[in-house]
């Protein structure tokens, strides 16, 4: 299907448009409005993207925020990481076109619920790929892979190379902090608990250099954790 057609049959979509962006300042992921609006989203739509997209209270800005310590430690320059930490603010924006009641149920989705959860990913990415710049494209690029495995098991099937690494990065952060979070149909996972499932998926669900990195800085993971469950 074409951009045009897309956004066409998906009219609370298609009107969205981002101010242009003023000059870049460091960001804090803490300040969600904050950095949202830096990056030129308008303040009505910010709101939108708090209720339905940034749940488990902060969800898209912890993303955001271990993927800035992972891609420090792995060695990407400051101009990289700041891209790659705000694609990974923006992973789960597809979720804007998911009706309310099946993100937020309790209970087990059946496949028809599911199959639209699966579909945040590839709308996500059409939804960024309509607006030009570098931070944009990557995240296109992270929100429709995010969900992918090393061994092909995820949403599209793709596997190991085939999925980028700022990608495969987000993977781990969004899951840690999907582990470590209440949701309305589960407990939260202790920090060891989901440290070790990070650490024995390694190369079955994600990247392996990109879990050794994350294994061998336990100490930077859990000062993002400690910060983000205590607030301070």
């Amino acid at each position: 299907m074409c951009k045009k057609a897309f956004f066409s049959s998906h009219p609370s979509v298609f009107p969205i448009r981002r101010k242009s962006a003023g000059k870049k300042q460091e960001l804090h992921f803490d300040d969600f409005f904050g950095v949202m609006a830096g990056l030129g989203f308008e303040e009505a739509l910010i709101h939108r993207i708090d209720r339905k997209c940034n749940t488990a209270n902060g969800h898209m800005q912890h993303v955001a925020e271990y993927t800035r310590v992972i891609c420090s430690i792995m060695g990407y320059d400051p101009e990289q990481t700041h891209r790659i930490s705000c694609a990974a603010l923006l992973h789960d924006i597809g979720k804007l076109e998911i009706p309310e009641s099946i993100l937020f149920d309790p209970g087990r989705l059946n496949e028809e619920a599911f199959a639209q959860i699966r579909f945040h990913s590839p709308l996500g990415s059409q939804i960024l790929s309509q607006w030009d710049g570098p931070v944009f494209q990557l995240a296109a690029e992270v929100a429709l892979q995010h969900h992918e495995r090393i061994d092909g098991s995820g949403y599209l099937g793709l596997r190991r190379e085939e999925i980028s690494l700022p990608a495969k990065i987000v993977a781990v952060a969004d899951v840690f902090d999907a582990l470590t979070a209440e949701r309305p149909y589960k407990q939260s996972w202790d920090f060891d608990t989901a440290f070790s499932y990070i650490q024995k998926n390694r190369d079955i669900h994600f990247d392996a250099k990109v879990v050794e990195k994350f294994v061998r800085n336990r100490a930077a993971i859990h000062q993002v954790y400690h910060a983000i469950h205590t607030g301070t």
